[in-house]
């Protein structure tokens, strides 16, 4: 629950049937390597429903979009390109100025909502998987239940006090394909030290009584 009560009124025990580490070794995911590109200052930032308030927060990020391109134009790894990307915006506002910007810098970028009629997000899906689009920027469409393994890079354009969002997000990235065995995740949020790494087994912390426990270790993503 995005509030952090607990679920103790409705079940009665957790079970853990799979642990990422177990699904890495498996196969079944791939680990993301990550760099904490930049966080935006977000003091004073109500939260609301368990995450942040999106107008606050739409304020806050407006101003680094510049940022994010030019991390997505220049990947840390000095690739040349980042491939099949996803970028997570705060709003409708947020995520057409991110277009705007890429598309102004050479890049081929689309964006989505949940307004977008469904004929037109299946085309901007298609255009995707084809390798037409290079980049998607949407607002909480993508973030369950969309599977397209040759993404290479999820971009956190939005900061998240939730976890599961956070887990959500990154998880798009983690399909395997052939020759892909990393995803690059471009963190321009602050979220990898808000949370945890993606891919650590913190089934321990979870209980019925409430929230996860957050214990503070340091992120293990590598310095812009």
């Amino acid at each position: 629950r995005r509030d952090g009560r607990g679920l103790g009124d409705l079940f009665g025990s957790i079970c853990v049937v799979a642990r990422p580490p177990e699904l890495v070794a498996a196969g079944w995911i791939v680990e993301p390597r990550a760099w904490q590109a930049f966080a935006p200052d977000l003091a004073g930032v109500h939260r609301r429903a368990g995450d942040f308030e999106s107008g606050e927060l739409e304020e806050r990020v407006l101003v680094g979009v510049g940022d994010v391109v030019r991390h997505v134009l220049h990947p840390p790894d000095g690739a040349t390109s980042c491939g099949r990307t996803l970028v997570f915006a705060v709003s409708v506002a947020h995520s057409r100025a991110l277009v705007d910007a890429l598309v102004a810098a050479g890049l081929r970028a689309e964006h989505l909502d949940g307004e977008t009629p469904a004929i037109e997000r299946a085309g901007i899906l298609a255009r995707l998987a084809a390798g037409d689009t290079q980049i998607v920027c949407n607002v909480d469409v993508l973030s369950e239940g969309y599977d397209l393994p040759d993404v290479n890079t999820i971009v956190l354009a939005r900061p998240t006090a939730s976890s599961g969002r956070f887990l959500q997000m990154v998880g798009r990235g983690l399909r395997p394909a052939p020759g892909k065995d990393q995803c690059r995740l471009l963190d321009c949020g602050g979220n990898l030290e808000r949370h945890w790494w993606p891919t650590l087994d913190v089934s321990d912390r979870y209980s019925l009584d409430g929230a996860p426990v957050r214990r503070g270790e340091p992120a293990p993503a590598s310095p812009w």
